[in-house]
């Protein structure tokens, strides 16, 4: 390994043991395998039963195109939230499965990538690993970041932001064409990660990015130009094609949820979702987070800015001082973002949304911009960081007078804030925490007081580092609640990985609310819930619920008989209707269901279960053929009168066109890497000779 990658090594080394300090209560155990901590909220009731039904049913040697546990039945295929197709599920899902304890190791490795994303771009930008571990530490240790654990697919697209623009600046600006492909890949990496609105505006700054660079080159000749803009429009598009399987299939059935459809503007664009000015203090005092200034009604997942006092000091620095052409557009970046984050105030953000009815998906456009403001923000610490380690002695001076008017901001802020907040928050986060910070930010004055490029840097990292984990521990409660050992012993035991026909024929469990995030723990349990918190709830499980079909949905038999040509209104006319049936239930599985069944006339078989399009039977061993949808939503097919055995699966067509589409972008993919490669091959086995160094004894004749 040659000198420079091994620095790399020690630096992305240094940066992986503060990130496991910091975060040491989500990744340690009791010494009886208790957490010290788990991801809250969200994380539990959505993305750790989704990411463990992927797994077991991997495992299983079957793919989850759909659930039976939730909803009576529900295309999982098409959760645009389910990481299903994103490279790290399918890869721990084929080898090994999921456990809770995988999942949550699975979205701190993801933030720690984030902080190599941002490691390398800043490296790439500033030339220079000072710049690289300010940056990398800045961004997976931001609470803007972390603030979002209980949010996978929210984290997943914050972390690949730096990949992206890392790569894109390869491509474009250094027209390294190895970069072409890896782009393909992290566009596809994000879109089937991350969650929908973030995406849509990820890649509108990079594409708004990538502009700006192929513009830079507008005065070379036309054929290279052309070379370059079709590279990254070849980029693009095959990330595009790779990601086919996740977001074709639901734009094609983007009819059929009533969820995860565009909102009013004026509702998305509600305080609710938005970063506020008054939240800004989030920057300079890191226990912001959990515990704002009083009448903030901003979600506690969205209220996250703080990325270190000292990489403040650092952007600043940057910003006055760098000659490079990244600072303007990194200002462009973070004061834009920021903006973008506070929704309603911002006529550009009410302008997106009044024009662009997808970015009316999510109600909280804070989260959408919030990760990208910090790190245009500690991409340009790292510059800052880089000028100090090249000894500009003004950019030293400019520090000082920084940090000494920080220093005075966190006195103030530490009287006002006695007056603002409730005397125990005051006396037990708002005085610790500040303390700390004054604590550090002083250091660092005494520290920048006698220049010493290496040493300067050393010290300001190690500084940084302190700072930024005490700023995770100031948040402890938006990242990991404790759990005791029995609680948690009951949970794992709750984990059924295997599909059995126990409790097929047993009522599903109901409390009542159709959306109770409780039915979640079906994913799980592989046990029968009624509701359905899904992000893409059926329609027309909300049409059967309309028209009565609750109770005969939660406790009526699997197989029931209808006339032939029957097509009842409601529940009442289904139940007078209806005819028991002689029936067995063979193998019950995601995506196939098996029946031995007796009937004494011809009839509408009717199944308790959710239609949906891609459901097909084969009779006695026959053809396949669709089912019917019956009475708003339920699968049926006419049969004559005698013994059949049925086969029904599902196999939706959408899914085999998006995955057609994927493989073949998957081969042009494949077929590009490796042309790549074999280029390299070649020059680098036509490349002469080196040349001895001069004054050095010639080399020995061969024998």
């Amino acid at each position: 390994m040659s000198k420079p990658y091994v620095r790399h090594a020690v630096a992305l080394l240094g940066m992986a043991v503060v990130f496991v300090a910091a975060f040491a209560r989500l990744i340690f155990r009791a010494p009886d395998g208790t957490p010290f901590g788990l991801i809250p909220w969200d994380f539990m009731s959505q993305c750790y039963p989704w990411q463990v039904y992927i797994g077991d049913t991997f495992q299983a040697g079957k793919f989850p195109l759909w659930v039976p546990y939730v909803g009576a039945g529900s295309p999982f295929f098409i959760n645009p939230q389910s990481q299903l197709y994103s490279p790290v599920t399918l890869l721990v899902s084929l080898l090994f499965g999921y456990t809770q304890r995988s999942v949550q190791l699975h979205t701190l490795a993801m933030v720690f990538m984030g902080g190599v994303g941002a490691y390398l771009l800043s490296v790439e930008l500033w030339r220079g690993r000072a710049a690289g571990v300010v940056s990398g530490l800045a961004f997976c240790l931001t609470s803007a970041v972390y603030g979002n654990l209980e949010h996978m697919t929210t984290t997943n697209t914050y972390v690949l932001m730096p990949w992206l623009f890392w790569t894109s600046v390869l491509a474009v600006r250094r027209d390294k064409r190895w970069a072409l492909p890896l782009l393909a890949f992290f566009i596809y990496f994000l879109i089937t990660s991350g969650y929908p609105t973030i995406i849509l505006m990820t890649l509108l700054w990079v594409g708004a990015y990538t502009l700006f660079e192929l513009h830079a080159r507008w005065g070379e000749p036309a054929r290279e130009r052309l070379r370059v803009w079709g590279g990254v429009v070849a980029a693009w598009a095959l990330g595009l094609g790779l990601a086919a399987v996740h977001w074709l299939p639901i734009g094609l059935h983007s009819g059929e949820f009533t969820r995860g459809k565009p909102m009013p503007a004026e509702q998305v664009l509600a305080q609710h979702g938005n970063i506020t000015f008054k939240d800004l203090w989030g920057v300079l005092f890191q226990f912001m987070t959990v515990s704002p200034l009083p009448g903030s009604s901003t979600d506690i997942s969205m209220r996250g800015l703080y990325f270190g006092v000292l990489a403040l000091v650092l952007a600043l620095v940057a910003v006055r001082r760098s000659p490079s052409r990244f600072v303007g557009p990194l200002v462009v970046l973070t004061s834009g973002a920021f903006l973008m984050a506070c929704g309603a105030v911002f006529f550009g953000r009410a302008f997106l949304h009044l024009s662009i009815p997808a970015f009316n998906l999510s109600r909280f456009p804070a989260s959408d911009s919030r990760a990208l403001a910090v790190l245009g923000a500690v991409t340009l610490a790292g510059g800052g960081a880089q000028l100090l380690r090249s000894g500009d002695a003004e950019a030293f001076r400019l520090a000082r007078r920084t940090c000494v008017v920080l220093l005075g901001l966190l006195l103030v802020g530490l009287v006002f804030l006695k007056e603002l907040m409730p005397a125990e928050t005051y006396n037990e986060t708002v005085l610790l925490y500040t303390s700390a910070e004054l604590l550090f930010v002083g250091s660092a004055l005494l520290v920048l007081e006698r220049p010493a490029a290496f040493t300067t840097s050393l010290a300001l990292a190690v500084l940084l580092a302190l700072e930024l984990g005490t700023g995770v521990l100031s948040n402890t409660f938006a990242i990991a609640h404790p759990i005791k050992p029995e609680a948690y012993a009951l949970m794992t035991a709750r984990h059924q990985r295997r599909f059995t026909l126990e409790g097929v024929n047993v009522p599903r469990e109901y409390d009542g609310d159709p959306m109770s995030e409780q039915s979640q723990w079906g994913f799980v349990e592989k046990r029968f819930m009624l509701s359905d918190y899904n992000p893409m709830r059926l329609g027309r499980w909300v049409e059967l619920e309309k028209r009565g079909f609750t109770d005969w949905l939660r406790t009526g038999a699997r197989v029931v008989a209808l006339p032939s040509g029957a097509q009842p209104e409601n529940a009442a006319a289904f139940q007078a209707a209806l005819r028991p049936v002689d029936f067995e239930i063979t193998r019950y599985e995601p995506n196939r269901v098996d029946y031995r069944l007796v009937l004494t006339e011809p009839s509408r078989v009717v199944f308790n279960e959710i239609y949906f399009p891609g459901w097909r039977v084969s009779v006695d061993g026959g053809a396949r053929q669709p089912l019917l949808d019956v009475a708003g939503g339920l699968r049926a097919l006419e049969l004559p009168a005698g013994t059949h055995e049925l086969r029904t699966s599902f196999a939706p067509r959408t899914f085999v066109v998006g995955l057609t589409v994927s493989l073949v972008s998957l081969a042009v993919w494949l077929g590009w890497v490796g042309v790549l490669a074999w280029r390299a091959r070649r020059r680098r086995q036509d490349a002469p000779p080196a040349l001895p160094p001069a004054g050095a004894p010639d080399a020995p004749a061969s024998a």
